[in-house]
């Protein structure tokens, strides 16, 4: 069985209606999924606390919804979170896409220049259970905007200890029992790029000095708490850049997929919940940003990733979702954005995903079928001689 297509990008309310989007997912009037990419889901990075946190004073659940230091940017201006979140699993819901929602650290950075008390950047096990419990709420009975798919925590890498964070899987599978969400998927891992199990050279975990630690750390911690997650993921944007060269790369998708068969009787499915071409990579970079074959390249590994070797059965892969669909203009480049790993570049500093980007080459390999010999002739995907470019990009001035 091959693997199905996701997005997963913030922007999905702004840029939902326009003719590049609809394009890519295979818009057919109703609904995605019957064309271009074949989209079939949509995936969110949401703060913990964008609805609910716990206060210690009270020991209860209180209501962050509203919440200025939780605001995002959004759209195009400073947005409560929970607006945003309510706006987005609204479009999804129009593009017929199935929502994944993967819990993350708080988004107080937007505006507070010092980490709350109420609501810290990674949260306390009452903090994460509160605010889980009410997106559950929300994105279910109370909005009648259904999430059934939830990871446990976005790249925990970047700040948790492992043996929290497989509490985070523990506590995520409670509360999901408790709101009679049994045929809910509480997805494991979410690892972030280039976090491999078995190359010994990133992310080490709280107490060890060095080495690919957090994995092997995380795993025992899940299996010590007696789980055994019937879904893992992780965010190979490495595998899709080294691609680059036009050669199909599954470094770290191989490598995950191997040590997790091998800790578990029953082999988990596996999404790759993040993964795209990186134009602003500090290893692959100088090599993607600025040419149209390397991106196009890329893109074609993306699409690639289900055939990565060292899976338990055919399809284990069974989802991969790309991140992201539209520079917007985050003030730190004119060009391009601190992060770039979009089909559209920016054509205009209007900060606003609006689907009026102009297609890299990547596109037409995504949402066309092409083979990237063809997507750099595209004339629908020239991004790089596009006279609406600006003067400057993030690295090049040609995209």
């Amino acid at each position: 069985m091959a693997a199905t297509f996701g997005i997963g990008d913030l922007g999905l309310a702004a840029y939902g209606n326009s003719k590049s989007f609809h394009t890519l997912c295979g818009w057919n009037g109703t609904s995605c999924g019957h064309g271009g990419l074949n989209l079939r889901y949509a995936r969110l990075n949401v703060a913990y606390d964008t609805l609910a946190t716990y206060d210690s004073a009270s020991n209860s659940c209180i209501d962050t919804s509203g919440d200025p230091n939780n605001w995002i940017w959004y759209n195009g201006a400073d947005t409560p979170a929970s607006q945003a979140l309510k706006s987005w699993l609204t479009e999804a819901q129009k593009d017929g896409l199935r929502p994944l929602l993967a819990v993350n650290s708080a988004a107080y950075t937007n505006l507070a220049a010092t980490e709350p008390a109420d609501n810290p950047r990674l949260p306390t096990a009452d903090d994460y259970r509160c605010g889980l419990q009410a997106l559950m709420q929300a994105a279910g009975p109370g909005w009648n905007l259904w999430v059934d798919d939830w990871e446990a925590f976005n790249e925990p890498e970047q700040g948790l200890c492992a043996s929290t964070a497989a509490k985070f899987v523990s506590l995520a599978e409670q509360v999901a029992a408790q709101q009679g969400r049994s045929t809910d998927s509480i997805v494991a891992g979410a690892f972030s790029s280039n976090d491999d199990p078995l190359d010994g050279s990133n992310h080490p975990d709280c107490g060890h000095p060095s080495g690919d630690w957090f994995i092997r750390d995380y795993v025992q911690g899940i299996k010590s708490l007696g789980l055994s997650p019937a879904v893992w993921s992780w965010h190979p944007y490495g595998d899709v850049d080294a691609s680059y060269t036009g050669t199909n790369n599954w470094h770290q998708t191989g490598d995950s997929a191997s040590y997790i068969n091998q800790q578990f009787t029953s082999p988990p499915a596996f999404w790759l919940t993040e993964a795209g071409t990186v134009l602003n990579d500090g290893k692959y970079g100088q090599y993607i940003d600025g040419s149209a074959t390397a991106q196009a390249n890329a893109a074609r590994g993306f699409k690639h990733l289900g055939d990565a070797p060292n899976q338990a059965y055919a399809g284990q892969i069974s989802r991969i979702y790309w991140y992201q669909f539209q520079t917007y203009g985050d003030g730190a480049s004119q060009g391009s954005d601190t992060w770039d790993s979009a089909l559209l570049g920016l054509a205009s500093v209007d900060w606003v995903e609006d689907g009026a980007g102009v297609p890299r080459a990547s596109y037409c390999v995504l949402a066309y079928g092409e083979s990237p010999q063809l997507a750099v002739n595209d004339s629908r995907c020239d991004y790089l001689s596009s006279p609406n470019v600006p003067s400057t990009d993030w690295e090049d001035p040609r995209g």
